[in-house]
């Protein structure tokens, strides 16, 4: 397995046409509209109205917080306030 944010230098084109390669990427791993409106009003509880979620659906992002490991929220909750914060702003600012 390789995780890049780029295509590495190998052989990408031949694995894909030998059935050799399985490639995810961020379209992949995006939310519907449809699953970002299940996630943000049931699971959430914020029933939001009408497309108000679609600009978080479609504004996806990541961001690096030190010294956090596999429960962020829980070993940096100020980074992981902050780095919230920033997306919420951004999305309402468009």
């Amino acid at each position: 397995m390789v995780s890049t944010r780029a295509d590495p230098d190998l052989p990408l084109a031949r694995w894909r046409v030998r059935g050799e390669l399985v490639e995810i990427r961020a379209a992949d791993l995006r939310f519907t509209s449809d699953e970002a409106n299940a996630y943000l009003n049931v699971a959430t509880g914020l029933d939001l109205a009408g497309r108000l979620h679609q600009p978080l659906a479609e504004n996806v992002t990541g961001v690096v917080i030190p010294e956090a490991g596999h429960f962020i929220p829980d070993e940096q909750p100020d980074a992981t306030v902050d780095a919230l914060t920033a997306f919420i702003d951004h999305a309402r600012v468009g």
